[in-house]
């Protein structure tokens, strides 16, 4: 739509209302995978915007290669990518790890937020997220 060279007004309030929808509600719920040479994220569809017949209520996929975002990436996020042994040290949240499950099943993990007690008989816990890298689930 903001690719529209004279987008019309409609166009324009289509534009501010996904926009507004994206980063006010589903934002925080997109869900992401890496693949061979891309980055993909998947987003789910609006409610509110299926009622008013203006797509589907489903997800949609939107692809990066890793190539578009180099600029952007950190020494860590590069080293990741590229495969190298040598990642640095970084912290233990906004971290991938790479295993398998029961030796036989590779699978991602995302430690997402980290959560760390007050005192010293608190609990610490982590949030992750993992998906099995053959199918991406």
């Amino acid at each position: 739509m903001k690719a529209e060279k004279n987008p019309s007004e409609e166009t324009e309030d289509q534009i501010a209302m996904y926009e507004d929808c994206f980063t006010e509600h589903t934002l925080e719920d997109i869900r992401y995978f890496f693949g061979k040479d891309k980055l993909t994220f998947v987003a789910g569809r609006c409610s509110n915007h299926a009622m008013r017949a203006l797509d589907d209520l489903d997800s949609h996929e939107i692809e990066f290669s890793y190539k578009e975002l180099e600029k952007y990436w950190s020494p860590y996020a590069r080293n990741l990518v590229s495969g190298s042994e040598k990642t640095g040290v970084t912290s233990f949240r906004n971290k991938l790890y790479k295993g398998k499950i029961d030796g036989k099943f590779p699978v991602t993990v995302f430690i997402s937020r980290l959560y760390k007690g007050d005192s010293e008989n608190d609990t610490n816990s982590f949030t992750a997220l993992y998906w099995y890298d053959k199918n991406k689930n």
